[in-house]
Protein backbone atom coordinates (compact mmCIF):
# COMPACT_ATOMS: atom_id res chain seq x y z
CA UNK A 1 0.00 0.00 0.00
CA UNK A 2 1.09 3.61 -0.89
CA UNK A 3 0.73 6.32 1.46
CA UNK A 4 -2.24 7.97 -0.45
CA UNK A 5 -4.29 4.55 -0.14
CA UNK A 6 -3.91 4.70 3.38
CA UNK A 7 -4.61 8.46 4.08
CA UNK A 8 -8.14 8.20 2.03
CA UNK A 9 -10.94 9.07 4.11
CA UNK A 10 -14.95 7.10 3.60
CA UNK A 11 -17.36 9.76 4.25
CA UNK A 12 -20.78 7.84 5.61
CA UNK A 13 -24.21 9.77 5.58
CA UNK A 14 -26.22 8.89 8.27
CA UNK A 15 -29.47 10.07 6.68
CA UNK A 16 -29.16 7.84 3.61
CA UNK A 17 -28.01 5.23 6.45
CA UNK A 18 -31.53 5.37 8.36
CA UNK A 19 -33.52 5.11 5.06
CA UNK A 20 -31.54 2.18 4.34
CA UNK A 21 -32.69 1.02 7.49
CA UNK A 22 -36.45 1.89 7.22
CA UNK A 23 -36.63 0.26 3.81
CA UNK A 24 -36.10 -2.91 5.88
CA UNK A 25 -38.33 -2.24 8.78
CA UNK A 26 -40.41 -5.32 8.35
CA UNK A 27 -36.76 -7.41 8.53
CA UNK A 28 -35.89 -5.28 12.07
CA UNK A 29 -39.08 -6.07 13.44
CA UNK A 30 -39.13 -9.71 12.60
CA UNK A 31 -35.37 -10.00 14.18
CA UNK A 32 -36.40 -8.28 17.55
CA UNK A 33 -39.62 -10.26 17.99
CA UNK A 34 -37.47 -13.40 17.34
CA UNK A 35 -34.72 -12.20 19.80
CA UNK A 36 -37.30 -11.43 22.59
CA UNK A 37 -38.92 -14.96 22.13
CA UNK A 38 -35.40 -16.19 22.11
CA UNK A 39 -34.07 -14.74 24.88
CA UNK A 40 -37.67 -14.96 27.15
CA UNK A 41 -37.23 -18.70 26.15
CA UNK A 42 -33.72 -18.93 27.64
CA UNK A 43 -34.03 -17.19 31.15
CA UNK A 44 -37.61 -19.51 31.42
CA UNK A 45 -35.86 -22.57 30.82
CA UNK A 46 -32.56 -22.30 32.07
CA UNK A 47 -31.78 -19.63 34.70
CA UNK A 48 -32.92 -20.65 37.96
CA UNK A 49 -34.70 -18.05 40.23
CA UNK A 50 -32.64 -16.47 42.76
CA UNK A 51 -36.00 -15.37 45.59
CA UNK A 52 -38.94 -16.43 45.96
CA UNK A 53 -42.06 -14.35 47.96
CA UNK A 54 -45.47 -15.14 49.65
CA UNK A 55 -47.89 -12.67 50.41
CA UNK A 56 -50.87 -13.08 52.77
CA UNK A 57 -53.97 -10.88 52.33
CA UNK A 58 -56.46 -10.68 55.14
CA UNK A 59 -60.05 -9.20 54.26
CA UNK A 60 -62.01 -8.62 57.38
CA UNK A 61 -65.94 -7.21 56.42
CA UNK A 62 -67.43 -5.11 58.67
CA UNK A 63 -70.36 -2.56 58.55
CA UNK A 64 -69.19 1.22 57.91
CA UNK A 65 -71.33 4.15 58.25
CA UNK A 66 -70.30 7.12 56.79
CA UNK A 67 -70.28 10.05 57.51
CA UNK A 68 -69.64 8.85 61.31
CA UNK A 69 -71.57 11.81 62.92
CA UNK A 70 -71.34 12.51 66.95
CA UNK A 71 -75.51 12.85 68.11
CA UNK A 72 -73.90 14.69 71.71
Amino acid sequence: MNHEQMNDEMEIDLLDLAYMLLDKWHYLLLCLLAGALLLNAFSFFFIEPTYESTSKLYVVSFPIRWPIISSR
